[in-house]
């Protein structure tokens, strides 16, 4: 009975979903998270364009890949790729290669627990890269396009959007956001070469460090989860600081889009937040030389006096909001008292004849003279208006800018006898404030489906269980090259750091054709590897004439009598 019921409810909410609705009409109830009917592979390509145009590159696997079906490589191998003349060149372990205009590096099942990527010499940061990397090749420029699970892909990107150092549940909140805009992103390029970028353009992806526990918890404990409306994937934008105020997208980017999830609204948590940015400037309302009161100067009206000038601001209010509500206000207007200068005359000290006095243009009056002049600034009761621009005359003219773009919202309060001018937003102030989220769940508790039904108050939570195809296994290498692959010394590759007590040391053969390096220290125990003299390794520890000893591809024992310490 319970199974038919059940199967009959995920007819209904397919259903549903066709039909461009959920099963709980605008929006499940708050809290809620349901089970997703959306099918997907899980998979995200990323346009790796931080790296720039590259003529070469080099990577470090970190696992087994193979390239092609024909090629494979093993865990640790090193290898480049150049571009010129329209092809890709590859050098791998001594030998170069043509590999044509497009190189696919596939990655193949690994161990568990363990890394199962690559590292990119040229990218920003030395963390890995979980997936398959296609190389393509345009003139003499290699592009790169990574194809990788989408959870993999988020501890790329939640913890350079947000900080590992965030509220767990702000993490979760991010997670979820930075999940939806990659799938919208998905299924609106489905045809194109790539999904996002990992750039601002679209979510900054640098690869995962195992560093950041945190933003890994926040991933998996969020895993699938996205946001819909009316049957697709919201477009769940996120800024680092509103400013206390969210946007919405057609108010900040036009258009006629049904953005009905997200709403124009206060953000108290955001304002709370000491770290959301502002830029401010402090206008004494007594008159100064400042660089305030000479551009009220220059636009004030001096009709009626001889000359007029501002003496006391006794009011500066904002207005002409750029959207009904909003606080992206455009005009300042500055009400002061004014200070007015009249000519008249004004006695001057003068000891020659009348004659010359009256030809200078002086007046003798009462037995002194005088000149007409401008008489000394006089305070009035008298107020005017200066009306200014606050994006060109305030947030340029005076350097309060926190973006390229007017975003900013613009605030004004008296603070003693000053007036402060505040601009506030740090991004374009649309969806879900970062730092609010970051206020939200330290300071108040709150979950991440709290969080994300305060900004997109008007969207639906689902979980999608990812249809994740299995890695492919790398194929056996037959016993015949194994056992001949034995007789090969193995590259020197990269030997790391020295740990306490080790030391850097080479093989010595002594007439030796190349040295045994077995897995235990006797000659009983199978050899692993054969090496040339000269080959430098790391000598781990010492014990009975042996030697333990390790390289980039192995560890071992080799006899003491063979190695020499550099």
């Amino acid at each position: 009975m319970h199974r038919g019921l059940h199967r009959w409810t995920a007819l209904l909410t397919a259903l549903i979903w066709i039909l461009g609705l959920t099963a709980y009409g605008e929006s499940a109830p708050a809290g809620t998270v349901t089970d997703s009917v959306i099918t997907d592979d899980g998979q995200v390509r990323v346009y790796l364009k931080s790296l720039g145009d590259l003529s070469g590159m080099q990577l470090t696997l970190s696992g087994e890949y193979r390239l092609g079906e024909s090629m494979r490589f093993d865990r640790g191998t090193r290898l480049a790729f150049a571009a010129a003349n329209g092809e890709i060149y590859l050098a791998a372990e001594g030998f170069v290669m043509k590999a044509g205009t497009e190189a696919v590096l596939t990655r193949c099942a690994g161990e568990d627990g363990g890394e199962n990527g690559l590292y990119i010499y040229e990218s920003e940061k030395d963390t890995l890269y979980e997936g398959d990397l296609r190389i393509l090749c345009d003139g003499d420029v290699l592009r790169c396009v990574l194809t990788i699970s989408m959870e993999d892909y988020l501890r790329g990107v939640v913890a350079y959007e947000m900080s590992d150092s965030f509220p767990l549940e702000a993490l979760k909140a991010q997670a979820v956001a930075a999940r939806t805009y990659a799938m919208s992103k998905k299924a609106a390029r489905a045809d194109a070469e790539y999904d996002v970028t990992d750039t601002t353009s679209d979510q900054v992806y640098k690869g995962a460090d195992g560093e950041y526990v945190n933003v890994a918890q926040a991933v998996e404990e969020t895993r699938g989860v996205v946001g819909t409306y009316q049957g697709s994937y919201a477009g769940c934008y996120y800024t680092a600081s509103n400013g206390g105020q969210v946007a919405t997208p057609n108010q900040i980017w036009g258009g006629d889009g049904d953005y009905g999830y997200i709403q124009q609204k206060d953000d108290p948590y955001d304002l709370e937040n000491s770290r959301s940015m502002v830029n401010s400037l402090s206008v004494p309302a007594a008159r100064d030389e400042g660089d305030f009161w000479k551009l009220l100067d220059e636009r004030i009206d001096t009709s009626g006096h001889a000359r007029v000038r501002g003496g006391e601001i006794t009011e500066i209010t904002l207005s002409d909001p750029a959207f009904e509500g909003s606080y992206m206000y455009r005009q300042m207007d500055v009400t002061m008292k004014i200070q007015t200068r009249d000519r008249g005359l004004v006695e001057v000290e003068y000891d020659g004849d009348r004659i010359s006095g009256w030809a200078m243009g002086y007046a003798y009056l009462e037995g002194k003279w005088y000149k007409w002049d401008l008489l000394p600034w006089q305070d009035t009761e008298e107020t005017r208006t200066v009306s200014l621009s606050v994006y060109e005359d305030v947030k340029d003219g005076f350097s309060l800018g926190l973006n390229s773009r007017d975003y900013e919202i613009c605030s004004v309060r008296q603070e003693g006898e000053n007036y402060l001018i505040e601009m506030r937003r740090f991004g374009h102030g649309v969806g879900m404030s970062q730092r609010g989220a970051q206020v939200m769940a330290g300071n108040y508790d709150m979950s991440y489906v709290e969080i994300l039904n305060f900004y997109y108050p008007g969207m639906t939570l689902e979980r999608i269980d990812w249809d994740t195809p299995e890695l492919p296994a790398q194929e056996e290498i037959p016993q015949a090259l194994a056992k001949e692959m034995l007789n090969l010394p193995p590259a020197e590759g990269d030997l790391g750091t020295l740990a306490e007590g080790e030391y850097y040391a080479r093989v010595v053969l002594q007439g030796k054709t190349l040295l045994n390096v077995r897995t235990g220290p006797s000659t009983e125990y199978p050899a692993v590897a054969r090496l040339y003299d000269g080959y430098r390794l790391v000598v781990c520890a010492q014990e009975n004439g042996w030697a333990q000893v390790r390289a980039a591809a192995f560890t071992g024992y080799v006899k003491m009598d063979y190695i020499q310490a550099e």
